[in-house]
């Protein structure tokens, strides 16, 4: 993904999180006609479309993905135990 791409992606879903935090849900449309959803509730977010979505659990200060809905397909894929979205690992200063 380009860098202007990702400021944009970052944007839209900063802009839809306080949006939602104000309203509980936001529909964003899309590029293709098609329609996003994204709902902010006490200890979850849900974002998706027609075609998926993925649930995300707030607890203890950590947000984590608790399922994933294909509905073209039928499936919902719950992540086991210990998984992890996404690791940033940092590089400290002077160690480059």
């Amino acid at each position: 993904m380009t860098k202007g791409k990702t400021r944009v992606l970052s944007g839209v879903l900063t802009a839809s999180f306080i949006a939602t935090s104000v309203l509980g849900t936001v529909r964003i449309a899309s590029a293709n006609g098609g329609e996003a959803q994204v709902n902010i509730g006490k200890d979850s977010i849900t974002i998706g479309n027609e075609f998926l979505q993925r649930t995300y659990s707030i607890q203890d200060g950590h947000i984590l993905t608790s399922s994933i809905d294909n509905h073209r397909i039928n499936l919902n894929t719950v992540p086991g135990k210990g998984s992890e979205d996404f690791v940033i690992n940092t590089i400290s200063e002077g160690s480059v």
